[in-house]
């Protein structure tokens, strides 16, 4: 009884929006949001250009970067998708949605 108690705890814990995977790519999703606002990059929750002059701090960018390729490599980049804008997303959300806030 114990092992296939065990077993389903393991399993249990290891899929679905509570699993360690996820709660992984979600708190990387969170340091990411964290360190964009923080260096003015995320404004009202959309990618912005940063001033000419801002240049962000080495650990930052090097953070930046490593957050993007584990959210890549997992296969997990959509999960920063409604932070790009819409033309960004594809031609068929762009045709769609060219009336959006989306532009602003």
């Amino acid at each position: 009884m114990i092992p296939v108690s065990l077993f389903l705890i393991l399993f249990i814990s290891a899929i679905g929006p509570w699993g360690m995977f996820q709660l992984s790519v979600q708190n990387q999703v969170r340091r990411l949001e964290l360190l964009l606002k923080k260096n003015h990059l995320l404004v009202d929750n959309k990618l912005v250009t940063p001033a000419k002059d801002f240049k962000i701090p080495e650990a930052n960018a090097n953070s930046i970067r490593s957050i993007l390729n584990y959210l890549n490599k997992r296969g997990e980049i959509k999960q920063i998708q409604s932070w790009l804008y819409c033309y960004l997303r594809g031609p068929i959300f762009y045709l769609t949605n060219r009336a959006s806030s989306c532009f602003l």
